[in-house]
């Protein structure tokens, strides 16, 4: 069964690399960018505003579309440099986000594509995320 796409306006972060701190009680991890936290909570707040259908249960498949902004120094066709984001990290976030509201936990997806291209302007930044449920 396939469901409506979930579109997530923003400009995707990637989930994935902590940074040790220390603090009075030892020491904590915090993400490595501080834009990752932000980006995540966006996310997880606009999949449970449209997630239109119920928590699923059993194999489910992904495929997800990320528009990355194309910085103006960026010569690149297609969103491959360091500032872009590897897109497991992308992906990783997006994983999370779904969980619990999508499907019951994120090891229930057993087929996942995704893809990173530039957004044509920065209004299209976005994350599209489409969710089927099987194999």
């Amino acid at each position: 069964m396939f469901y409506e796409p979930i579109i997530v306006k923003g400009y995707a972060r990637p989930k994935g690399s902590w940074t040790p701190v220390s603090t009075r009680n030892g020491i904590k991890f915090r993400h490595a960018s501080k834009y990752t936290a932000a980006w995540v909570q966006h996310l997880e707040r606009e999949v449970r505003r449209l997630w239109l259908g119920p928590v699923l249960e059993g194999p489910v498949t992904l495929r997800l579309l990320f528009y990355l902004r194309k910085f103006k120094t960026s010569t690149r066709t297609f969103p491959i440099g360091s500032r872009d984001g590897d897109i497991d990290k992308l992906a990783r976030g997006v994983l999370d986000a779904l969980s619990g509201v999508v499907y019951q936990d994120d090891s229930q997806v057993t087929q996942l594509i995704a893809v990173k291209r530039y957004a044509a302007t920065e209004d299209d930044e976005a994350t599209w995320i489409y969710v089927s449920q099987g194999d």
